[in-house]
């Protein structure tokens, strides 16, 4: 053979052998694509006809962990005036006159505002009326602020306002018609020993009821004895005139009695000190949050507390009642009268074993 020959024959079967191996790769590719697509046999009965008008799946309800929530805060007292009304430099007046009502409670309002409602006692008298005469009983406080005032309550996040202390009552009758009128005027609902505040939602009722210790506590007794079955839960937020750490015989014995009839929470505030919590019976008793403004006083009781109380809400029933207390400091020379959540580690542990009944002083 020649070497002409050779040569074409050679050629021929390179590409002999060329077109061996693309046949062999096309055949591959085929066999991989057609694997990628395979789909398994069912091994569950699924209808391959008329989908929409045969069912013959089991419907399995899975247990539900969601549930409905309504969430209250309950502070201190605010008295948003000042001695006989004073508007002197250095005052209460005078520094919402420079700063707006809104600057007092700057500091806790996102944690208002994030609530359903957020309650606290008026602690003084609201009027215009320059001819208000004040009592002559040395237990009264003489504290008068400004109709506008009441703004220092909305502006930050409270929402109702008990009217049942009895320092409203320091200008007369007078003077304490319009600290109603001028809480009104603002947007406020206003609570006392006749009007109790009613939350319905969720399909559960929850009743807040105000009073004083006195005379008006003695009459809701009653009236709790009566109803308590018609509500799903009952609170009773009680104030007091009396400037003390612990609370009195007395004091003890009027808030047990409100849970021996049948309400299941018992919020004190006296306007001035905190004092610590107690389980009674099936319920509980918060005796004092304290004073949160007080705008007669820079440095009389510098710590109060914020309680929040908490309802999980499923079927239309209360499964889990919860609460928290925060504690706060009421004032500094920096931002007088704008309390604010304790920073201080040490401080805030010390307030909060206090209020717990873990100690019994807040100071070291």
């Amino acid at each position: 053979m020649s070497l002409k020959h050779k040569i074409i024959l050679s050629r021929v079967c390179f590409i002999i052998i060329a077109l061996m191996l693309l046949a062999a790769f096309i055949i591959l590719f085929n066999i991989l694509s057609d694997s990628s697509n395979y789909n398994p046999p069912q091994l569950y009965n699924e209808p391959s006809v008329n989908t929409e008008a045969v069912d013959n799946s089991i419907s399995i309800k899975e247990p539900s962990f969601s549930y409905n929530m309504i969430s209250l805060n309950f502070c201190g007292t605010i008295t948003p005036g000042t001695l006989l009304g004073s508007e002197s430099f250095g005052t209460f007046n005078s520094y919402l006159k420079e700063n707006g009502p809104g600057c007092f409670l700057s500091k806790l309002t996102e944690m208002f505002k994030n609530d359903d409602y957020t309650f606290s006692i008026c602690g003084g008298v609201l009027s215009d009326n320059l001819d208000l005469f004040p009592g002559n009983d040395e237990t009264l406080r003489y504290a008068l602020g400004f109709t506008s005032n009441a703004q220092v309550f909305t502006e930050g996040g409270i929402d109702v306002v008990s009217a049942t202390s009895l320092f409203i009552n320091d200008y007369g009758e007078d003077g304490k018609k319009d600290t109603y009128k001028a809480l009104e005027n603002a947007g406020l609902t206003v609570i006392d020993s006749s009007t109790p505040m009613i939350i319905e939602k969720y399909g559960v009722k929850i009743a807040v009821f105000a009073t004083s210790i006195g005379a008006e506590a003695n009459q809701l007794y009653e009236l709790i004895d009566n109803e308590h079955d018609n509500y799903d839960y009952i609170i009773v937020y009680v104030t007091d005139t009396i400037r003390a750490y612990t609370p009195t015989t007395e004091k003890k014995l009027m808030m047990r009695t409100f849970i021996d009839v049948g309400a299941n929470m018992v919020i004190g505030s006296n306007g001035f000190l905190l004092q610590p919590i107690e389980e009674y019976e099936d319920g509980i008793i918060f005796y004092s949050l304290g004073s949160l403004v007080d705008g007669l006083s820079k440095y009389l009781e510098q710590h109060s507390a914020i309680l929040n109380v908490s309802f999980n809400i499923d079927e239309q029933k209360i499964s889990k009642t919860n609460y928290k207390i925060t504690p706060v400091v009421t004032y500094d020379d920096i931002s007088p009268w704008q309390p604010e959540v304790i920073s201080d580690v040490e401080l805030y542990t010390r307030v909060s074993s206090f209020i717990n009944g873990e100690r019994e002083s807040i100071e070291q």
